[in-house]
Parts: structure tokens; sequence; C-alpha cells
């Protein structure tokens, strides 16, 4: 009679992995039950099968080869669980069926990279990266609620360094987790942090309980819960703990000089005992992949990174902002929504205190015309939500010009008045006109169908303005403030003002409006900053976001950064540890990756073209003399090239272009030094491009170029002569609207099948490949079957008034683009690159030094006495 194996087979085998126990234990022990040798290998393939398919979930990425230290040993939900059915069932109670089942394939493949929590001295050290705004918590409650059943016995969630986060965090998991389950023990609750609560050895001797703590990253309350620890000492090394480190960049890294910063050490004597493990969390992980990885006792990740799956109608920063090119792209860019408003320069001194010790005493802040257009929206569109009565109950408006207590002070006194003038225009009938205009411009930018919202009119939603104003609350929340922001039960509408407690973590309910002038020059805290990301399910429309033209351009990079550095985990998926494969991040000409007391270990890193396309995309539209440079060298390569190889040929697979074969690699290095690239470009730079070249010349590689120049087919614009005897009709690229400073960012330049305008086919053969495959990979394989290691310098001529209408790039109905208005025609460029002969090959990934500014640093010492207050 044949053998079948069930589902109690399964989860007695998993019952014996998480005793710690080895599969040679585990076959004898089911032998000696009675089990025959056949029927035990059948139960363990069985597990290892279903163990492994959480382990290659396609839709969480993992950089992590831990099978083979920790085993498989996950193998899913078991039949007797009890903390994950009972989170689920409330999960599912408050969000879509896809999401709880991606929360849940999420949080499998995290548990998957723990190991069984009856093994010792584990020493785990992991990485979970989220979005802002994404729902991280419940990530980790679901990892928590999952441990919890397989046997893990103590959860320490760091929870930011505020209590007001602190006790948002308690709060979310007391609903969420702990209400109705008698096996966890919480020793913090929402009104109190940490205190030493009854011995361990008392609780211990429970087995099914499970304790809980969430607890601030203080010294004062780190070194309490570690001395309580260690008073029982054999109980805390029996027990397996797993520690949470939520925003985990912000203060658990070591910035100290000279020695260990205070809140790190304390974490890593929590590591110390025999079960611990521990868990980062963070959107912004570039400080943590920056620590040493040399220092074993450090927290860098070794031992894996998972990637959660972005959330389905998720507002991220590639959603609002729009992103640049990837290496991995092919075309075009990503388009952002048009939510973003500008901030003049000029309006900025008038809602940021001047720098300078005591400057801000002396400020006379006032409410420019972009602050009153702001309140204004948000008053319309809280009206508007109102109407539609979908979504967050809750409507906020953010303020964040600022990280002094003082300043939002001063500042909240004219908002305040402001609000006030704007409700007796209101109840007077004046105001009526400025906010119709408004309305009927703003709510034109976004279709409301495009998220299956209902369009409201002005008539609609003018009935609750009087209302939204009589609920209008205005509130500060720093250190300082005693009123701090709180949400009920009851709507609420606010307008808050603040700065660092509304910087990490904290939920701002129902976001709808943000005004944002703080400058910050490091990446992750800008990202933090934003706490316009997140869901925005029934006002996806209404949602807006003011600030400076540099600041938008910021995001626009940040975005690339953060897409580049996902890409990066995807590249590595199961092959490897982050032990063995150090995590790159793309540098900025303007920004700091981290504060640089956080990447002390950070190093220059090297990186190869290969089988790459580099484009510009940054031009002095408006600076004559450097774009007649760039024609004058465009003219002498077709020139050199003309004279070597002979006159240009049509491409075959671009009608309009036209193409010089063979070109010695002589002429392509002096154009490089010839052309005038972007100071602001990371990669597009001559001498490092120079570099690359030379240094596959020395391989025999890349001794030949072909030079090809693109042409409109359209005619829209009259041909321009770029050499003797050559003229062409210039192509359409126009530039992004919100911009800071005088050039030009088009955001992509190459399209789709540029990088095969090069190949020599027939018409047959052309229209044979345009039906096959042309995902990334196959255009490389077509390029070596073809071209072999010959380069391609792709010439791009521009009209001056390129018209986004025409731009191949800017078919979107919300584009973010606008004429480019050069003073003369533009030339760009493009190189694409063979495969590269050797790995010596790479060169060194360098970008114009930061400027030197003042940065804030995570003011952590600052807060341990005002911890005390806190009982």
């Amino acid at each position: 009679m044949s053998f079948e194996v069930s589902d109690v087979d399964i989860e007695d085998y998993q019952d014996q992995v998480d005793l710690g126990k080895s599969p040679d234990q585990i076959i004898r022990k089911f032998v000696a039950r009675g089990r025959s040798e056949e029927q035990v290998q059948a139960i363990r393939a069985a597990f290892e099968i279903r163990a492994g398919k959480i382990r290659k979930m396609e839709s969480v990425g993992v950089i992590s080869a831990r099978t083979e230290k920790t085993g498989t040993w996950y193998s899913g939900v078991q039949l007797e669980d009890v903390a994950w059915p009972m989170l689920r069932a409330r999960l599912e109670s408050q969000l879509p069926t896809d999401a709880v089942q991606s929360i849940h394939e999420a949080s499998d493949r995290v548990l998957a990279e723990l190991g069984a929590p009856a093994i010792p001295g584990r020493e785990l050290r992991g990485l979970v990266l989220g979005f802002v705004q994404s729902g991280k918590t419940t990530s980790f409650m679901s990892v928590i609620a999952k441990a919890a059943d397989r046997g893990y016995r103590f959860f320490i969630v760091l929870s930011g360094i505020t209590e007001n986060l602190r006790s948002q965090t308690q709060r979310r998991i007391d609903e969420m987790l702990i209400e109705g389950n008698p096996q966890f023990v919480t020793l913090t609750n929402s009104e109190s942090d940490f205190e030493a609560p009854e011995q361990l050895s008392k609780i211990a001797a429970g087995t099914d309980l499970r304790l809980i703590a969430v607890v601030k990253k203080n010294p004062h309350r780190l070194k309490r819960l570690l001395d309580w620890l260690k008073s029982a000492q054999r109980d805390a090394d029996a027990f397996p703990i797993l520690i949470i480190d939520d925003e985990a960049d912000q203060a658990s890294i070591d910035v100290g000089q000279g020695r260990v910063s205070r809140i790190n050490s304390l974490i890593r004597q929590l590591l110390e005992f025999e079960r611990s493990g521990y868990i980062a969390y963070t959107a912004t992980p570039f400080a943590n992949v920056l620590i040493d990885p040399e220092n074993a006792n450090d927290l860098y990740p070794k031992d894996f990174i998972v990637d959660l799956p972005k959330p389905e109608n998720y507002f991220g920063s590639a959603e609002l902002f729009g992103r640049g090119l990837l290496e991995t792209d092919e075309s075009e860019p990503v388009d952002g929504l048009d939510v973003i408003r500008s901030i003049p320069e000029e309006h900025v001194d008038e809602v940021r205190q001047p720098r300078g010790k005591g400057a801000v005493e002396s400020w006379d802040p006032s409410v420019p015309d972009s602050l009153l257009t702001a309140l204004r929206w948000f008053i319309l569109a809280t009206a508007a939500r109102r109407v539609r009565g979908t979504g967050n109950k809750h409507s906020t408006m953010l303020i964040h010009t600022s990280m002094l207590g003082r300043a939002h002070e001063k500042l909240a006194e004219v908002v305040s008045e402001a609000i006030e003038a704007e409700a007796a225009q209101l109840r007077a009938g004046s105001a009526r006109p400025h906010l119709r205009g408004l309305w009927a411009s703003e709510s034109a930018a976004i279709d409301s169908a495009r998220f299956g919202n209902r369009p409201i009119t002005f008539e609609a939603l003018e009935n609750e303005l009087d209302g939204v104003f009589a609920d209008l609350r205005l509130v500060i929340d720093n250190y300082r403030s005693s009123d701090r922001l709180h949400y009920g039960d009851e709507p609420q509408a606010v307008v808050v003002i603040g700065g660092n407690t509304l910087s990490r973590g904290l939920t701002l309910e129902g976001l709808v409006t943000s005004y944002f002038v703080r400058a910050s020059n490091a990446y992750d805290s800008l990202l933090q900053m934003g706490r316009w990301f997140g869901y925005r399910r029934g006002y996806e429309d209404l949602q807006r976001v003011w600030m400076t033209d540099e600041l938008n351009e910021f995001f626009v990079d940040l975005a690339t950064v953060e897409e580049e550095f996902r890409q990066f985990v995807k590249q590595y998926e199961f092959e490897t540890t982050p032990a063995k494969v150090r995590p790159v991040i793309r540098t900025h000409s303007s920004l700091l990756v981290a504060a640089r007391n956080k990447t002390r270990s950070a190093q220059r890193v090297f990186v190869s073209f290969s089988q790459e396309v580099l484009q510009t995309i940054l031009f002095e539209h408006r600076d004559a003399d450097w774009l007649q440079a760039n024609k004058t060298a465009t003219s002498e390569l077709l020139s050199t090239a003309e004279s070597l190889v002979g006159p240009w040929r049509p491409s075959g697979m671009t009608a309009s272009a036209k193409l010089f074969r063979d070109v010695p690699v002589e002429a392509v290095f002096s154009f490089l030094e010839m052309y005038e690239f972007h100071h602001a470009a990371t990669r597009m730079k001559g001498e490092l491009i120079g570099k690359y070249i030379r240094k596959q010349n020395e391989l025999s590689a890349l001794r030949k170029w072909n030079v090809a120049v693109m042409s409109s087919p359209s005619g829209r614009h009259e041909p321009i002569e770029l050499a003797p005897g050559m003229e062409v009709v210039p192509v359409e690229r126009s530039r992004m609207k919100h911009q800071n400073g005088n050039h030009a960012n088009i955001r992509t330049l190459i399209g789709s099948m540029d990088r095969l305008v090069d190949l020599d086919v027939t018409a047959e053969q052309k229209e044979s490949l345009l039906r096959g495959d042309l995902s990334t990979p196959a255009k490389n394989r077509l390029r070596e079957e073809h071209v072999g290691d010959r380069g391609l310098l792709i010439v791009y001529p521009i009209a001056k008034d390129s018209s986004p209408k025409l731009d191949y790039a800017d078919t979107k109905k919300d584009s973010q683009k606008t004429s480019l208005d050069a003073v003369d025609d533009v030339v760009g460029v493009a190189f694409q690159f063979p495969k590269a002969h050797d790995i010596g090959s790479a060169v060194e990934y360098i970008s114009v030094p930061p400027p030197v500014e003042d940065f804030e640093v995570d003011d952590v010492f600052a807060l341990d006495s005002a911890d005390e207050v806190y009982k």
C-alpha cells in the first residue's frame, strides 16, 4: 500500500526542526516511533519541498544563502498556530485579500531566514527593506506572530527615538497582535516604556507564554532592559529572542568617535544572549549597508537582505516625483504624478528662520502666497473628501520648514491668523471666487476617474466649507509642545507644524497637503521627511505637495537611487549573502548618502560598463558657448569619421539614422576630450569613459566603433548641418518642468530600439527581429552576434524648441515635461558598450564631493532627560 504524506506528518517534522533537531536526529526519532525509513524520507522530502517554495518565492527579493548555515527549516503556517491566524483575521477585516496575501508571503520569506528558534549561537543579522509609510509595522507584526507560533519567546521592538512614535507603535501592536491573545505578556504599554517587571525566571516558567516589549532607542531604557535580562542570564540565554529594530538607520548606527556610541553598544549587548537574533527594518538602508562588514560585532546585515514588494496603490517617490533612467531600463524613465507644486525661492525666508544661533528670535515669519494657496487647497480637498465619504476619516496638512521648536511656534502664530482671516472671508462671501478658481485649476490637473474616484464640483463641496473651518485644528508637534498630535475616534481636520518628531515613522492620518522647505543634504533624512508617501485611498487625485524646485529635483534623483538599490538586491537573489557581496549606492553631486558619521566605513567602489548604455540627460541649455562647443566636437567627430571610413550610410534598423562603421577608437578619444559633459553627471564623464575604453583596448577590445547619427522622420524642423555636407533633422527631447538651477534635465535620451541601430540586417531580417524577443538580454545577444566587441556611439541633434507633445518619452496625460527652450540646438550622445573582456577593466565610480553644510544628526542624548518624565 502506497504511503501518502499528510499535513500532520509535515507539522510533526516542523516541530522537531523548531527544537533544533538535525535531519538525522529527526529520522531516528520518527523510526523509533514506528515509521519506516522510506516513509520518513518521504515526509522529509515533502517538508523540504514546502519550505523550498517559501525560500524561492518570486514576489519577494532576497540576498541570502542562509540554507547552507541554518538549513531549510520553515515550511509555513501550521494547523495549531495561534498568533498568525488571529492577526490575519484582523488584517482581512481592514485590507483587501490580495494585500493580506502579499503580507503573508513576505513574512513567510523573512521567517525562513531566521533559523529554528532552538538553535543557540545564531548571531543573526538581517535587514528588511520596506518603503516609507508603506506598512512596515504590519510586516514585522506578521513576522512576530509567525515566530511566536514557531517557538520564539521574547520579542523586543526598538521603535524610534521619541515617545510619540513608540506609543503609536505600541498601540498598533496591542490592537492587532496582543488583544485577545493570552499567549502574549506585554512588558510595556502605550503610556509607559520599559520598566523592570518581575523576575524573568517567573515569567519564563510558562513555556506557552511570549514576552513582548516596545522600547525607545534611548540609553536609559535600553540599559534598564539589558540589566533586567542579565539579572537572569541563564533564563535569558535559553530564551529565543528576536529584536526588531524599526527605523534601523536612526540611532542604531555606531556614530561614536573613538568609542562605540551608547545605543549601538547596548543593542550589541542584547545580541550577546545565546539565542538572540536581529532584524533591521527601514525604508532608507543606506547607512545600514555601509556599516563595516568586517566587524562581526556590529549590526551590518551580513546574513540577509529582504526587499518587500511594493504594495498596490502605494504612492512612493517614483509615483509622486518620477525617476530617472536605470541601467536596467530600456527606454523611458518613470513619470511622476502632477501633484508637486513649486515654492519660489523668495518665499523660503518667509517660512524658514535664518541660520545662526539665536537668529530665530529676531525672525518675523509671514504667510507667502504659496503657503496661502496650500492652506486653501487643504480646505477644499478636505471638503471634497467629506463629500466623497471614502478613505481615511481624518484629514491632515503638514507644514515642515524647520527643526527648531521656537520656529514652529512663531510660524504657527501667522498661520493661525491666516486661517482665521480665510474663515472670516468665507463667512463674508468674499473667499468663494478665489476658492472656486483654485478648485477649477487643481481638480483639472488629475482625472479623478483614473483612480476610480467620482468627480466633485465646487457646488457640491461648497456646503462643507463652513464645517471644515469649524473643525480645523492647528497643532504644533515637537519636543517642546504639550498639545501633541493625537487622532481620536471622531474625524479630525488638522494643520500640523513640526520637525523631527514628524520626520520618522509617525503616521499623519489622511495626509492630503504638505508644505515642505526643510533643508537636508542626506538621502535618508530627506526620504524619511517625506510623510506624503503612503496610501491615499479615495483621494489619490487630491494629494498635493508644495516644495522648492531644488527639493523636487532631489526627490527625483532619490527615487532613482532607491530603485537602483532594489535592482541590486534582485541581481544577487539566492546566490550569496550581503557579507560576501557588498551593496553599492549611487552617489549624488549635492547630497550625502547619509550623515558622515554614519558612513565612515564607506569606500569608493569600481564598476564596469559591460553591456551598459550611458547617455547624456543634463544640458546647459541657456549657455550658447557650451552648446556651440559640443556642436564643434560633433562636427570634428563626423568629419574625422568620414575621412577615415568614407561617407555615412543609412541604418538598416532605423531608416532616418545614418551610420559610420568601424571608426578607429582614436576618433572617439578626441571627441571625449572636446565634448562638454555636464558637471553634475555622475557617470557620464569623458575622463571616466575614456579610462574604461583604454582598459578594454589593452585587451584588444573597443578598438573599432560604429558611430550613428539620429534624425527625426517627422520633418517638423528644418535640417541642420552637423558637419560639412552632413545634414539631419533634429529630434525632439523636452525637459523637466520643476528644476533647480539653469540646466535642462531631459530624463532620457535614447529610444528603446536605438541600441540596435548599427545592426547590419536586411529588411526581412529586421522584421523577424522585431517580432522576436526584445528584452535587454536578447538585445545584448543580438549585438554580440552582429557587431561583436565594437562600441556604439550615438549622436542626437536635439531641436532647441522641442515640445513635450512630440517627445516620444512624453505620451502620458499628466506629463512633468515642458518645452526645451534652449538658446541653440543641443547635441546629446549615448554610448552602448559590448560585454567586457575582463572584470579587471572596471573603473572607479566617482562623484563630485558634496558641499560642506550643516546637517541634522539624530539628537538621541538630548532626549535622555526628557525620557525620564515618561512613566
